[in-house]
């Protein structure tokens, strides 16, 4: 009867009638693992045809230790449901990281990066769930900050060799910008704003139209990793100064650091 059970599934990224493992078992007894089992393996697939052949080795090598891991886990089907489904979500990052580098490489005006994969990108490095950006859940800085760089059009791609710098017009103005620079050897990334206030305080730039020479500037660097900005600082701050047209009264750069609690 198991035999039979175990023949009776369709989907597996292997020959199920030469299955010689328990986790091999597993895979062709149950249907919807049989499919994670199929995802996974052209995922896999298709990151180590497009990864160049020195990161497509480090990636098998990642891909076996995983394996390894996975037989040591799977005593059952809903414990190897869990761990095909989070290697799963892992890969697929990976994925759309390679492909965002990619685009950005081949694309020769701003228009064609494949933007869907540029705000997932965006977007997981100020919301992962991880994060202390995340958890603090402050209205102010969410506005200012990760709006503007997850929800507005990109109009400008900028590349320094291995860095690109895509920047957007901010909410209500194009005179502020924001954005991130990448650098695509290792799509290590930060994030920036840079907006302007009166002597108030005030954050809408519609009341500088008579005031443009009292204003004051504010770059906000938004980071990870403080060696990677302080290796990038530079090459970002002559990047946004270039794009302010006004004169300040006072420039002030700022600095948030994104802190990741790992999971255990």
């Amino acid at each position: 009867m198991l035999l039979t059970m175990f023949e009776s599934a369709e989907a597996a990224s292997f020959d199920c009638a030469k299955r010689s493992t328990s986790v091999e078992n597993l895979i062709c007894y149950d249907d919807e693992l049989g499919e994670l089992d199929v995802k996974l393996s052209k995922i896999y697939r298709d990151i180590r045809n497009a990864l160049p052949k020195h990161e497509a080795e480090s990636f098998v090598s990642t891909q076996r230790d995983w394996l390894k891991v996975r037989n040591g886990l799977c005593t059952s089907v809903y414990s190897c449901m869990g761990s095909y489904s989070r290697r799963y979500i892992e890969l697929k990052q990976i994925l759309d990281r390679v492909l965002l580098k990619e685009s950005i490489i081949n694309a020769k005006t701003n228009d064609e990066v494949d933007y869907p994969l540029f705000y997932n990108y965006a977007s997981k490095f100020f919301l992962d769930e991880k994060s202390s950006f995340f958890r603090e859940k402050k209205p102010k800085h969410m506005i200012l900050e990760v709006l503007p760089v997850i929800t507005q059009l990109p109009e400008e791609i900028d590349k320094q060799d291995s860095i690109v710098i895509i920047s957007s017009c901010r909410i209500h103005s194009c005179d502020e910008k924001s954005g991130m620079l990448i650098d695509l050897d290792t799509m290590e990334s930060m994030a920036f704003v840079l907006h302007y206030i009166d002597e108030y305080g005030e954050l809408s730039f519609s009341k500088f139209e008579n005031e443009r020479f009292s204003m004051d500037g504010i770059i906000t660097f938004i980071y990870k990793d403080e060696a990677f900005l302080n290796k990038n600082r530079e090459k970002a701050l002559d990047y946004i100064k270039s794009k302010i047209e006004y004169n300040l009264r006072e420039l002030t750069v700022k600095e948030r650091l994104i802190k990741s609690k790992e999971y255990i």
